[in-house]
């Protein structure tokens, strides 16, 4: 479907029709290191969430790890963000 409606493709921290509005953004900086041997089937997801006073959930995001990334360079840039 074509439209001639522009929009703007806003950067993290912007939102809005025309990227007008700033979000807050906290950067989370996590290095997952397993303390225990794991077996090789094994697969595990972490969820990050950041909630508001009201216990909403104002952003997420999800890391999904299995055996042979266990032993690889486990740090991981997360920006999880909010609306002012």
């Amino acid at each position: 479907i074509s439209t001639n409606k522009a929009f703007c493709l806003c950067p993290p921290s912007y939102y809005g029709d025309y990227c007008q509005y700033q979000s807050e953004r906290l950067t989370v900086l996590l290095k997952v290191q397993p303390r225990y041997s794991m077996n090789r089937l094994t697969t595990f997801r972490l969820m990050i969430y950041l909630f508001n006073e009201d216990n909403l959930i104002l952003s997420y995001d999800e890391i999904v790890m299995n055996y042979w990334m266990s032993y690889a360079d486990n740090t991981y840039l997360i920006y999880l963000l909010s609306e002012r």
